[in-house]
């Protein structure tokens, strides 16, 4: 009973209303900045602008070539092509089209088979033509028409041609009229038929044609788009053993994302992973939800620890500057109590800190894209299948997880303010400690030499990457054997050695000093 008063004791002397307005205050706009910086990073490229410049050299190509009387083969050729390429590029911009979907790949290819047919009816017309003979005997043509020629010339027979003419015809009038209807269910249907799409995602595909998902908007396209970039790695022999846990962690996260993708079509339930290929992927930076946005609570670890270092580095020093620490040691409370209710106090402190933080950014987040997602369950996989859990409980679970490294921090601020018996140092010091952290964690991705930090609490402060099982997180994996256990692991020493340390100063520490 002692140790709680002692501990309640410590948030009526260190704790204000004006310190938590300003912490309230300084989470509020960490979250905001987080927030922003996300959707910023994973808004795609809008393609419009660069359809709107390569129209104007097309068109500047076209008119300057109907200007001449006369034109040669490649010139005719330049012209057809100049003129699909503005009716195609007229076509994206009349249907807004701002990203790479599928309607924008299909156009390129349809842009392609038309430019070979052009070639091929070129070549069924004037095979005798000197031009043409020549450049089926020219077999280092550099140009894109020269090449085709050149290639179709000597790689096909005249019925071979005629045949190649009439499939890519049939091909063109499938792919105008799939333009044409724009359903996104037509489109997979057309590519299961025509065994263009792989048995892993045949899945994936015959949900989407029988849910007769019509706009690629539709999260349920955007899943199927993204688990049909997802891949499984091998082992290359040459490579390390740490390279093969990478392997392992890797290919355990391709099963894990596909099995809830397929769940999440099938039940109509918008997951919240952030895919690794996220960066490379043209589709899933189309989404982004509520959820996505809170599971980046884990970054404001730096916000969080700044607070603390900030505000609670005199917890020991502060009252030894004050005299207080004379009317403590002499009450009748043994001096263990005393350290152990600080200790819990940070402790305390730093969690209140985190679920405001976390309150933060879930008001922010549901303002902005929506609350409906905030209280839908959690998709998670485990024993090999798909479990639906409050989402919340989860994240919490996580957040407890994370803030075991940061009992090593609060270790080494407590350690530091009894040791040095100065603020201000201690301040100084936690601070650094704070940058350095994600600093060091990125360094290891890139030089070797720095992953004998992951052997300190260090680079762990941040655990969000690992959790999160982000682009850096896999990247560092291909080298080392860093690992969630190994970080937790390496914090329970580091707190164990450094409070042992702590109590032992403090019970033998002078008073009068």
């Amino acid at each position: 009973m002692k140790i709680i008063k002692l501990v309640k004791s410590e948030f009526i002397k260190n704790c204000t209303i004006k310190k938590w307005l300003i912490i309230v205050f300084v989470l509020l706009i960490s979250s905001i900045f987080l927030t922003e910086f996300v959707d910023l990073s994973m808004q795609p490229s809008n393609i419009l602008s660069m359809l709107h410049s390569e129209n104007v050299i097309y068109e500047d190509n076209y008119n300057s070539l109907s200007k001449k009387e006369e034109l040669t083969l490649k010139e005719k050729y330049q012209l057809y092509y100049a003129s699909i390429s503005l009716k195609l590029n007229q076509y994206f911009i009349d249907k807004n089209i701002k990203t790479i979907d599928w309607k924008f790949e299909l156009g390129q290819n349809l842009k392609y088979i038309l430019k070979n047919n052009y070639i091929i009816e070129l070549l069924q017309e004037n095979r005798n033509n000197p031009t043409i003979v020549m450049l089926c005997e020219n077999e280092l043509s550099n140009g894109e028409f020269e090449s085709n020629m050149n290639y179709y010339c000597n790689n096909y027979s005249q019925e071979e041609l005629n045949n190649l003419f009439v499939m890519n015809q049939k091909t063109v009038e499938i792919y105008k009229n799939l333009l044409a209807r724009d359903q996104f269910y037509l489109y997979i249907t057309y590519l299961f038929n025509t065994g263009k799409i792989n048995e892993d995602n045949k899945p994936f595909a015959k949900e989407i044609i029988e849910q007769k998902v019509q706009s690629v908007e539709d999260f349920r396209a955007l899943y199927y788009l993204q688990s049909a970039q997802l891949h499984f790695e091998e082992f290359p022999i040459q490579y390390s053993k740490s390279y093969y846990r990478y392997i392992n962690i890797f290919n355990q996260n391709v099963t894990m994302q596909r099995a809830i993708l397929l769940y999440s079509i099938k039940h109509n339930i918008k997951h919240d992973m952030l895919h690794i290929s996220t960066a490379n992927s043209i589709y899933a930076t189309n989404y982004i939800t509520s959820k996505m946005i809170v599971n980046k609570i884990f970054y404001l670890s730096i916000v969080v620890l700044l607070i603390v270092s900030i505000s609670c580095s005199g917890i020991v020093s502060k009252e030894h500057n004050t005299g207080t620490i004379k009317n403590i040691i002499t009450a009748p409370i043994k001096r263990w109590k005393v350290l152990l209710s600080k200790f819990i106090y940070l402790i305390l402190y730093t969690y209140i800190v985190w679920f405001i933080g976390l309150l933060m950014l879930s008001i922010y987040a549901g303002i902005k894209y929506g609350f409906q997602d905030l209280f839908t369950p959690k998709l998670i996989y485990f024993n090999n299948k798909v479990i639906e859990v409050n989402y919340y409980l989860y994240l919490l679970k996580d957040l407890f997880i994370i803030n075991i490294p940061i009992l090593a921090f609060l270790c080494i601020l407590l350690f530091l303010s009894t040791i040095t018996l100065n603020t201000t140092i201690t301040t100084s010091i936690t601070t650094v400690l704070t940058i350095l952290a994600p600093i060091t964690y990125y360094l290891c991705e890139y030089n070797k030499l720095f992953s004998i930090f992951l052997y300190t609490p260090l680079p762990y402060f941040n655990c969000g990457f690992i959790l999160e099982k982000s682009n850096v997180y896999m990247e560092i994996l291909k080298q080392t054997t860093i690992s969630l256990h190994l970080g937790i692991f390496i914090s329970i020493v580091t707190c164990i050695v450094l409070y042992v340390i702590i109590n032992t100063i403090y019970q033998k520490r002078d008073i009068k000093s």
